[in-house]
């Protein structure tokens, strides 16, 4: 599996994830569940793809006879690569520069903290800027203008600022920002990322409202500072206008009914279906044959059907044989294999060869180099046979058999 199929395999977990969240569990008051879920359900949605395989028989049986069948030469021209170049480029200069503004808005806090004065307010010690900003959290650092608030109101800020950090809650905040900056081109990673803010932030206010005298007072203390017209450091975990309804909301929001936990069940079955759809998810995607002579050469190299004399001759039609024929298999090798971008930059052309096994159930096994070229043309060649899907076996006799094939790809800068 290539890395472009396990970005999108990705973005579809977290799609289903926020779907199923949004529509199954939002509503209801089980914030730690919510929070249980939501982290869970990030770490499956990468973790799972990796289910995303063809499976390896490494057992040879020694019953069927094998023979022999050399392919012919494909040459890769160096003009087939551009788009798909592109494309990636695109993609890693988003998550670059998301991954950039991330480290700067760290590093602002570090700059935050050596600039400011630290107090000690009810056993809690807090970061005193010296700048105005509204009260946030990151990791066990809190930070608070505390010449600007009155005692009561300080209380509010320092129940709800001292949840955060006693619950970890910049562990949600650290994932919320991988999934935005992994998926920023997926609309519905930046809404998942909202989610899972709003909810520890939900989560601070529900533990804050149990030590507080007026959970009224409170409420009105959550207007107070996030009608304040002064910039935050958006990393960390702060009072935030956009939350304020839904935060407001969840407070006043009844109890749930302890029988709307069985809904959280419904996560292992559809777990289980989307690593049943990963596995089943077709191993390429073939776009219309639109090919000219440019596009792919292929050199007048014979096939070689010579059989070992201890080998009983097989018939053609036994033969194992790529899905759609020996056309298909010329069209899926040159919409899929790309030539390195290093390979390009160092001018590197030849032939590499790789051998590989077709076993009695259709599956490619031990592909392994018979010439190597470079280590980047190696590696796509290599690349380009583990995505291919399932062949149709040979036959022999009417039992199925194993083939040993031998595949030169040729890189040519045309």
């Amino acid at each position: 599996m290539d890395f472009a199929t396990y970005i999108l395999l990705s973005q579809l977990g977290i799609t289903v994830l926020y779907l199923l969240y949004k529509f199954l569990f939002s509503s209801d008051t089980f914030l730690q569940a919510h929070r249980i879920t939501l982290l869970c359900g990030v770490v499956f949605a990468y973790l799972y793809p990796l289910a995303y395989y063809q499976p390896i028989h490494t057992h040879i049986s020694g019953m069927y006879d094998q023979y022999s069948l050399e392919l012919p030469m494909i040459i890769v021209p160096v003009e087939s690569t551009t788009d798909t170049f592109d494309i990636f480029s695109l993609y890693w200069i988003g998550v670059i520069i998301g991954a950039l503004f991330f480290l700067f808005r760290l590093a602002s806090l570090v700059y935050m903290s050596m600039r400011s004065t630290t107090v000690v307010i009810n056993g809690v010690k807090v970061y005193n800027p010296n700048v105005d900003i509204k009260p946030f959290s990151f990791a066990s650092v809190i930070f608070i203008n505390v010449n600007k608030y009155d005692d009561n109101l300080l209380y509010d800020i320092l129940l709800h600022e001292k949840a955060h950090v006693e619950g970890v809650h910049t562990l949600d905040l650290v994932l919320s920002e991988f999934v935005a900056i992994v998926g920023w081109f997926n609309p519905i990673a930046w809404l998942l990322r909202h989610e899972i803010r709003i909810n520890v932030e939900c989560l601070a206010d529900k533990e804050a409202v149990k030590h507080t005298p007026s959970v009224k007072g409170y409420q009105y203390h959550l207007l107070h500072i996030v009608r304040e017209n002064v910039s935050i450091n958006s990393i960390g975990m702060h009072f935030n206008h956009k939350m304020l309804k839904q935060r407001v909301k969840k407070l006043n929001q009844a109890d749930s009914h302890f029988v709307r936990r069985i809904i959280y069940f419904i996560m292992l079955p559809a777990s289980i279906f989307m690593v049943f759809v990963a596995s089943a998810w077709p191993l390429s995607i073939e776009r219309p044959l639109d090919m000219t002579a440019n596009d792919i050469v292929v050199e007048n190299v014979p096939v070689n059907d010579e059989v070992p004399e201890d080998n009983p001759m097989l018939v053609d039609n036994s033969l194992p044989q790529f899905p759609g024929g020996d056309a298909s298999l010329m069209r899926f090798i040159s919409n899929n294999i790309k030539y390195p971008q290093e390979a390009i930059r160092d001018n590197i052309q030849g032939v590499v060869m790789v051998k590989f096994v077709i076993n009695s159930d259709g599956y490619i096994v031990n592909p392994t180099i018979m010439r190597s070229l470079s280590p980047e043309c190696d590696k796509e060649v290599l690349r380009l046979v583990s995505i291919m899907p399932k062949w149709q076996p040979g036959r022999d006799a009417g039992v199925n058999v194993e083939a040993n094939f031998v595949l030169p790809v040729s890189f040519v800068m045309q």
